[in-house]
């Protein structure tokens, strides 16, 4: 009895955490961003029993579909899911990922009582419980929740010195988001500053750690390469190469200079992500905190994370990425809480804060992943009058599930620059676009463009209109583009309401 009152308050935040992001995540349908392809992805393993290369919708690779090059443990478990509670299901899928959540949150705890103690352990689940991107992308099908909850596991299985386990969990890890495995070579310094006394016991516990995923892994790539090479797509480049490190040297400054969906120098964005509570935590920790050898192997991680973070994808890059390190800043900010001593108020008004930021997210990602009644009116038309084998440009992977038709967004641009390159091959597509098909002045050129990829349809969301007077990416429509769509002699409206419009291709009469 005992031990089950000195748990209580996990108890209690994982109650109170569970029933926000499933009240959320039930109300609503697959629809924002990659959750959707994620899900796509689950549904065809069930279908067919195995790991599958490339949505069914995309047999061929003219243009280029979209592949499932995505690791595979989240969809492959969530299919023997559906298989053990009778099929499909997208309420069974929505709790199968908070079950992930739930775990991130009790891992936490458990990793705060490992290295520090018992207070700062529930404090520490408490912070990551409320953490605006933990809580979105544990209602979306996305995979960064899951992923950082087996880089939490690994962790906590290290410091546990439990090294052949702790290999396992990390292939747990790259078999569900691979960019957690950034955190190996911290989890390699631990055990050799902190491990055995012994330099030969050191160096076999650390093979124990890279052994399983060094073996499993070899076999994924060598699935990546027999599945998705032999397709034309997604071929290995060596990065041995003077002209890749300047690319690297670039993004360390500049970032990828594309469309993002946050940026780690916006302020505004790291706020809107990791939440008012996270970096009040992280002041108090560094107002109220000495300096302790038991911080060691988070700052160990969380240092070594960034460093290989900054170089992959540069200053300028989506805070998403950060995700793995998110449970360690929790655990090292919440170890400072007990030094307010006195500060009960402030106690109070982080739990406070953290309760309302947890429901706060959720109603908003609740109303972000509602479907339009007008979007829905446009996906309604597309699937009842136009062919089932018709190809359409749309800026997002829902448009696939919401229709059953073909789409291209990505794959487009790449196919379009192929094309174009052959026009133009003196030209960098990946600094000039001018010469794409969406700021390009030649309508013959445009007509080649839509031609080479057998293009029927271009489906405008007025949503994922932008002004590109300042700035060009492919993360919506350009304004500019959208405006001469009326005028152009290439396409002719078919549908338009207040969030979207259908242009049919014209072709030629042979």
């Amino acid at each position: 009895m005992d031990k089950l009152v000195s748990h209580k308050w996990i108890l209690v935040i994982l109650l109170i955490s569970a029933a926000s992001v499933l009240t959320a995540g039930l109300g609503t349908e697959v629809y924002l961003g990659d959750e959707v392809y994620h899900y796509r992805f689950a549904k065809d393993i069930y279908a067919t029993g195995t790991r599958v290369a490339f949505d069914p919708l995309y047999p061929s690779g003219n243009p280029p579909g979209y592949f499932y090059t995505s690791e595979p443990l989240w969809h492959a478990l969530l299919a023997v899911v559906w298989r053990l509670t009778g099929g499909i299901s997208f309420s069974v899928a929505q709790i199968y990922h908070t079950f992930y959540y739930l775990l991130l949150i009790l891992v936490v705890y458990l990793l705060g009582m490992q290295i520090y103690g018992k207070k700062e352990g529930t404090y520490a689940a408490l912070l990551i419980s409320s953490v605006p991107m933990v809580i979105s992308f544990s209602i979306l099908f996305y995979l960064d929740v899951p992923g950082t909850a087996f880089a939490a596991l690994s962790l906590l299985l290290l410091l546990k010195k439990r090294y052949f386990l702790t290999g396992l969990s990390i292939s747990l890890m790259y078999f569900t988001r691979r960019n957690a495995c950034f955190l190996v070579p911290g989890f390699m310094l631990i055990v050799y500053f902190f491990g055995e006394d012994k330099l030969l016991h050191r160096f076999k516990n650390i093979v124990f750690l890279i052994f399983p995923t060094v073996i499993l892994g070899s076999m994924d790539q060598k699935w990546r390469q027999a599945h998705i090479e032999s397709i034309g797509w997604g071929g290995y480049r060596s990065v041995n190469t003077w002209e890749y490190i300047k690319t690297r040297m670039m993004k360390l400054v500049w970032g990828s200079g594309e469309f993002l969906n946050s940026s780690l120098i916006n302020p505004r964005d790291i706020v809107q992500y990791l939440g008012v509570v996270l970096l009040m935590a992280l002041i108090i920790y560094l107002l109220f905190k000495p300096g302790k050898k038991k911080d060691a192997p988070l700052w160990i991680c969380i240092g070594v994370y960034f460093l290989i973070f900054i170089f992959f994808f540069g200053a300028n890059s989506d805070i998403r990425y950060l995700f793995p390190i998110i449970p360690l800043i929790s655990v090292l900010t919440a170890s400072s809480f007990p030094y307010l001593g006195h500060f009960r108020w402030m106690k109070i008004l982080i739990s406070v804060v953290c309760l309302f930021q947890l429901l706060g997210t959720s109603f908003y990602v609740h109303q972000k992943r509602l479907i339009p009644s007008e979007t829905k009116e446009g996906f309604t038309f597309i699937k009842q009058n136009t062919p089932e084998n018709a190809l359409f440009m749309y800026p997002g992977y829902n448009f696939i599930e919401a229709t059953g038709r073909k789409f291209v967004w990505a794959s487009f641009f790449q196919a379009e620059a192929w094309a174009m390159g052959k026009k133009y091959p003196a030209l960098d597509f990946s600094k000039d676009k001018s010469h794409l098909m969406f700021w390009n002045n030649k309508e013959n050129d445009i007509q080649q463009i839509m031609e080479t990829n057998k293009l029927d349809y271009i489906v405008v969301d007025k949503s994922r209109i932008y002004d590109d007077t300042k700035v060009k990416h492919f993360g919506g429509y350009p304004k500019s583009f959208v405006e001469k769509l009326p005028t152009s002699s290439l396409v002719k409206k078919i549908f338009e309401n207040q969030a979207m419009s259908v242009w049919e291709v014209k072709r030629e009469k042979k």
